[in-house]
């Protein structure tokens, strides 16, 4: 879409929004990178990983939400628009953001079902993406 945008100009945004989309991108990749750096079970797939000792994460920024990873990606994601300069750019963001949502809740029923402790972790651990809100 950014790239149509940029073709035939349907509503390209300013270049003043390249900064705030750089810091967007910058600040989304603080939960991402320590999200992999505090757990050795993440994978592209839920899986339970018996075979390696797999057991609840709560440290770091599990600490504060369950999928740190997404929420980074929603920080991330809109600040590659603005960076793009693109208004059409975020329609396909938007709808990737709502696959994670919808994804985030996927994953949870699984590890609710299939990982010892999880439940209890969601107890403690009451948001899933955003600190306070959800």
């Amino acid at each position: 879409m950014a790239g149509l945008d940029a073709r035939y100009g349907w509503a390209q945004l300013s270049a003043a929004w390249i900064w705030p989309g750089i810091a967007l991108e910058l600040l989304g990749f603080v939960p991402i990178s320590r999200a992999i750096a505090e757990n050795p079970f993440l994978e592209r797939q839920v899986r339970v990983q018996t075979e390696l000792g797999h057991h609840v994460i709560t440290t770091g920024p599990y600490g504060v939400v369950r999928h740190p990873m997404y929420s980074g990606l929603m920080l991330l994601l809109p600040g590659c628009g603005l960076v793009l300069g693109s208004a059409w750019g975020f329609a396909p963001i938007a709808m990737l953001m709502a696959t994670f949502v919808v994804r985030t809740a996927l994953e949870d029923g699984a590890l609710r079902r299939e990982l010892p402790g999880y439940e209890e972790y969601c107890s403690r651990t009451r948001y899933r993406l955003v600190p306070g809100v959800w």
